[in-house]
């Protein structure tokens, strides 16, 4: 438990202290939320119009800002070896995994807080009521990102053109659980409800399982290799 709180500590410290990850992943998604609201609005879409299509926007700035944090949590590590000390002082790789993964969660979890946020104020959506669940809709599909992001990001680091492999691998396997989120935040922005039973619930619950199951029984090979 030590190591691990450790390592959480190292990796949270980092992401926070500098200054480059945080300023291009926040500022980058406020970006893309100025941009797709002037965009958006200059159509003329209704409010209604507005709900129906603010789920795939706020996912888009969910994805493209988020894979910016994510390619940041090895490459530091790898570029000054500094990746060597946990594997070879002994630590579990699944500790070593969970500590990247809960640190990215959480780095995440605040982007997606920002943005929803943001997207309300720029966009003009009221989340009167509704906002507790579609943050908690948008927490499930994001942890599901963040696990694989957290191991593709290990392969990718050492690799050259890593900001290009990394979204390349990890885009395609995040299709279920975003568009199980999608589809019940638009649920909930519209009808106000979801079904607890329903085919993209458990889609996104089951995507979630797996994929955090996957990625961490993988993560020791990857760190090994």
């Amino acid at each position: 438990m030590s190591s691990f709180l450790l390592l959480c500590q190292k990796d949270l410290r980092y992401l926070i202290r500098a200054r480059g990850v945080a300023l291009s992943t926040f500022g980058f998604a406020l970006l893309l939320t100025l941009v797709s609201s002037f965009a958006f609005r200059q159509v003329g879409y209704s409010q209604q119009e507005m709900a129906e299509i603010t789920p795939g926007i706020l996912w888009l700035i969910f994805l493209f800002s988020g894979v910016i944090a994510l390619g940041n949590g090895f490459s530091y590590e790898v570029e000054n070896s500094a990746i060597r000390g946990p594997i070879f002082s002994g630590t579990d790789p699944s500790v070593f995994f969970l500590s990247k993964f809960v640190s990215n969660f959480l780095f995440l979890a605040s982007l997606q807080l920002f943005v929803l946020l943001a997207h309300g104020v720029l966009f003009g959506i009221e989340y009167f009521g509704v906002f507790g669940e579609l943050l908690l809709l948008a927490l499930l599909g994001g942890m599901s990102f963040v696990a694989l992001g957290t191991l593709f990001s290990a392969i990718a680091a050492s690799l050259p053109g890593k900001d290009i492999l990394l979204p390349l691998m990890l885009f395609p396997l995040s299709i279920p659980p975003v568009a199980g989120s999608v589809f019940l935040m638009r649920q909930v922005l519209l009808e106000q409800s979801y079904q607890w039973t329903d085919f993209w619930f458990l889609l996104l619950l089951g995507s979630c399982a797996i994929s955090t199951v996957l990625s961490w029984a993988l993560f020791a090979y990857v760190v090994r290799e």
